[in-house]
């Protein structure tokens, strides 16, 4: 049972993020018309900061986009049904013990990390050592060589992430 729920769970996050990418590129918005001295205007139209934008279409552009629009929407309810499953997996977990939340947790937290360009790693990694920099944490030169390694794509994300939490619940139990 256990290893059927995280399968699920781990490809719902892949779904999940794979829809959310399309969403990312699809226009939000939905298509006005307008007559003006007999002739036809078409434009999408937007919420914006709270104000809607307008962009005009041109006749040729307009059913494609009307296409974009419908496949926007689709998305949002496939992804809407994935997050409503992933949600039922959780509370099934939580039912079944604290080790299997904690493995869908951790299939959470480290989900995609892999996928990021390598400049998005070194600006993840940047961010990272800004705030350690605030809150006055060092880290050690064997958690650097792993960054650099994941950064480089020499080393996985989940792996990375299991051996810190490893190592500092092991200084925090005294061990």
């Amino acid at each position: 049972m256990q290893h059927n729920l995280t399968a699920e769970y781990k490809t719902l996050l892949a779904e999940a993020r794979a829809l959310q990418q399309r969403l990312d590129v699809l226009p939000t918005g939905y298509i006005s018309k307008k007559t003006i001295n007999g002739k036809n205007y078409y434009y999408l139209q937007s919420r914006k900061s709270g104000r809607i934008v307008s962009q005009y279409l041109k006749q040729a552009e307009v059913e494609d986009m009307i296409q974009k629009i419908k496949e926007r929407k689709s998305a949002l309810e496939q992804k809407k049904q994935i997050v409503s499953r992933i949600k039922q997996l959780e509370q099934a977990a939580k039912l079944l013990g604290n080790e299997v939340s904690r493995e869908l947790l951790f299939l959470k937290l480290t989900d995609g990390m892999d996928l990021l360009s390598e400049s998005q790693k070194a600006r993840s990694v940047s961010f990272a050592d800004s705030l350690n920099a605030i809150e006055g944490v060092p880290i050690t030169a064997d958690l650097a060589q792993g960054i650099s390694d994941w950064v480089s794509g020499e080393r996985t994300f989940s792996s990375l992430f299991e051996d810190t939490l490893k190592k500092y619940y092991s200084l925090g139990e005294g061990k």
